[in-house]
């Protein structure tokens, strides 16, 4: 595999298909304003539960040219509650305009991304 992801490595949005996933309208507001719990609450259920993950958007190749394309699930917590609750809780003083925190485990697939994020 050519540059894999490392551990604790940050994750660019452009590298999640999260334009899907998070509807615009959640993360419009006042730059440098606060999300409120509410705002953080609703972002975070737009995100797949345990069944579905959040589809990387980039394609990666390995030393004899397949593809492969990672796949991301949310991590820091055993429930869906605790999952919630850690999302919000990293996030609580977070300001529009600036990026949220999700920690996710990352699982390595084979085949092409499905779609590169505009």
């Amino acid at each position: 595999m050519t540059n894999p992801l490392q551990a604790n490595q940050s994750v660019a949005t452009t590298d999640l298909n999260l334009i899907t996933v998070i509807p615009d309208e959640l993360l419009q507001g006042t730059t440098n304003s606060e999300f409120s719990q509410t705002d953080l609450q609703n972002i975070y259920q737009t995100f797949p539960r345990s069944t579905t993950a959040i589809e990387g958007t980039k394609t990666y190749y390995d030393f004899q040219g397949s593809p492969y394309h990672y796949e991301f699930w949310l991590s820091e917590g055993g429930t869906q509650d605790q999952k919630a609750w850690n999302f919000t809780n990293d996030n609580q003083n977070a300001l529009y305009g600036a990026p949220l925190t999700a920690h996710v485990s990352a699982t390595l697939v084979w085949g092409p991304a499905k779609e590169e994020s505009i």
